[in-house]
């Protein structure tokens, strides 16, 4: 586990309430593994003591993307964090996904948010060349 800086790239927003965010960190890129996921220091004030957790949702050369829906005061300062802005992050945490060697078929089902580490576990799988389903769901409002 490292504690960085990482820069902002990109943020898009997805919906009203879902952001993915890219970052800027090659140290983390490299050791990350589908399943994990970063502690991220959201805002910089005394109402901001504690780090929020966040599945790691995919990687891209020495970059990471972070999705998340916005459901209280981190993740809407998150949400309008500006590009070039380094963040404090903790990571990668977790043991991540069992990967099985040689797996031919694998079926992925998630729904709602939970997709969020799921696409960095079907590129993996994909890069193995694994015949790839998936089942995902999410609310309709």
């Amino acid at each position: 586990m490292l504690q960085v800086k990482a820069e902002v790239i990109q943020l898009t927003k997805i919906t009203k309430d879902i952001f993915c965010l890219r970052l800027l960190s090659p140290d983390i890129s490299k050791l990350a593994q589908p399943g994990q996921f970063v502690h991220l220091k959201c805002g910089e004030d005394k109402n901001f003591i504690l780090r929020r957790p966040f599945s790691i949702h995919r990687i891209a050369g020495g970059s990471f993307e972070l999705l998340f829906q916005v459901v209280g005061k981190g993740t809407a300062w998150l949400s309008r964090v500006k590009p070039h802005t380094g963040l404090d992050i903790l990571g990668p945490i977790g043991r991540g996904f069992m990967m099985l060697e040689d797996l031919k078929t694998a079926l992925i089902v998630a729904g709602g948010i939970g997709i969020a580490p799921l696409f960095f576990l079907a590129d993996e799988l994909i890069h193995q060349r694994t015949k790839l389903f998936t089942v995902m769901g999410a609310f309709d409002k």
